[in-house]
């Protein structure tokens, strides 16, 4: 338990940082200056209450004309390799559906019973 007059163990967490103001560190009123680990934005903090004042987002390194470029190359160059595929796919699905038909067709022709009447159910009563 700390005597009286002391500071709590944990006080810089609540806002006193006479320790840190009495070493030369900057007064309560300037914010402080922190970097995101996350996204690497610049963030300003108020001393007292923790509260964002401001941030600032980092830059994205800027790309020159000739990687730009590439890259729009290189989606065309994607989209029509996956325009190809999915022709190729809908052909294949036509001729599998065609000789499926055909098949059908020719089952229907070849079948015995073509000339005689359906089966109703009624009949089997």
């Amino acid at each position: 338990m700390p005597a009286a007059g002391d500071a709590p163990r944990y006080s810089w967490l609540m806002g006193d940082d006479r320790r840190h103001q009495e070493a030369g560190a900057q007064s309560e009123d300037t914010p402080l200056a922190v970097r995101c680990p996350c996204c690497e934005s610049e963030l300003e903090l108020d001393r007292r209450t923790g509260a964002i004042l401001s941030s600032r987002r980092r830059q994205a390194a800027k790309k020159d004309f000739d990687a730009l470029l590439r890259d729009v190359e290189n989606s065309r160059e994607r989209a029509e390799r996956r325009f190809d595929q999915e022709r190729a796919a809908v052909a294949d699905r036509d001729r599998l559906l065609d000789e499926r038909f055909r098949k059908a067709l020719e089952a229907a022709e070849s079948d015995d019973d073509a000339d005689s009447r359906p089966v109703r159910p009624f009949d089997l009563d």
